[in-house]
């Protein structure tokens, strides 16, 4: 489902002003957008093999894979598996050296010679667009007030004039 800039505006609290409601609005398509590449497209693929299923759950199934590479990811963490024609999402169980369990939302079978998995970093992005819907102008001064206000509060000069980036940073740093 798309959203259009106007409906992520109507989603945000009322009491926000204007200027602060706009952009946040595209700040919230922005981070819409991304969100449905990443969830629909993106993610590396990394190689698994080896697969067996643990058991059967009334979700799905849980299976232990093999990785080829060592891979880095939490438990919990939101994954899908991509194995001959077809994705099924599920989570990560563990994940221990060159060993992976996974609960996934379907039934792949007893075992699953091939697969690949991917990581799910969309769902940061969600849970980011969750928190800017909550924002309001009682709870959210601080913020409310940057917005607006942006760089003036921390310097006379205007925006086109502040140095940007990381030579910049390190230079200030450095002073």
């Amino acid at each position: 489902m798309h959203h259009a800039a106007s409906s992520f505006e109507f989603e945000l609290d009322p009491s926000l002003p204007p200027t602060v409601r706009k952009d946040l609005s595209l700040y919230r398509e922005s981070v819409y957008t991304e969100m449905c590449y990443l969830r629909d497209k993106g993610g590396r693929r990394y190689r698994i093999v080896d697969g067996e299923r643990v058991r059967r759950e009334k979700t799905g199934s849980i299976y232990r894979f093999n990785l080829e590479a060592e891979l880095f990811l939490s438990d919990d963490a939101p994954i899908s598996v991509d194995v001959e024609n077809k994705s099924v999402r599920g989570q990560v169980v563990a994940c221990e050296d060159f060993r992976i369990t996974l609960s996934l939302e379907e039934d792949l079978g007893e075992t699953v010679t091939s697969a690949f998995i991917r990581a799910e970093p969309w769902k940061l992005l969600q849970a980011l667009n969750d928190r800017l819907k909550t924002m309001n102008a009682a709870e959210h001064k601080i913020a409310v007030r940057l917005m607006q206000k942006g760089p003036v509060l921390a310097t006379k000069w205007p925006i086109s004039k502040v140095d940007a980036g990381q030579a910049a940073a390190k230079a200030h740093v450095r002073e």
